[in-house]
């Protein structure tokens, strides 16, 4: 019954509490590994304090809203991973697409600095574009 009840729910909101930034200007599947990208908090939302301490982990977990996908391309079904035919069709679950149903990521990220009271610097695979 709750599953039954998940399944009848129309829509989720969420409040952005930041932007990400990135280097990236296009949105292609390769290389994110090479971005310099950094996680600003929402100065409306979040105290100068809100990061006290966070420069005693390695890790960043980063949920995030994928707003930059055209929603008329959103998958539903399988399609080959990067468009390539030349791969065999994966559904949508399978892969990393950014095509997704729910347009929701999580990525970890590894910590690189605290910058300011409200803005850490992150490597290693943010592959996001613009908010969280």
């Amino acid at each position: 019954m709750a599953l039954e009840l998940r399944m009848n729910q129309k829509s989720i909101s969420l409040i952005p509490i930041g932007i990400v930034r990135s280097s990236r200007q296009k949105t292609v599947d390769d290389n994110w590994d090479a971005e310099r990208v950094h996680v600003e908090l929402d100065s409306n939302l979040f105290t100068s304090e809100a990061l006290a301490g966070i420069s005693d982990f390695s890790h960043s977990e980063i949920v995030f809203f994928m707003d930059q996908v055209d929603p008329s391309k959103i998958e539903k079904s399988a399609w080959h991973p990067r468009n390539n035919a030349e791969w065999p069709k994966v559904g949508i679950f399978a892969q990393r697409g950014k095509n997704r149903p729910n347009q929701i990521g999580l990525t970890i990220c590894r910590f690189a600095d605290r910058i300011g009271s409200r803005r850490i610097q992150l490597s290693y695979r943010l592959d996001q574009f613009f908010s969280c």
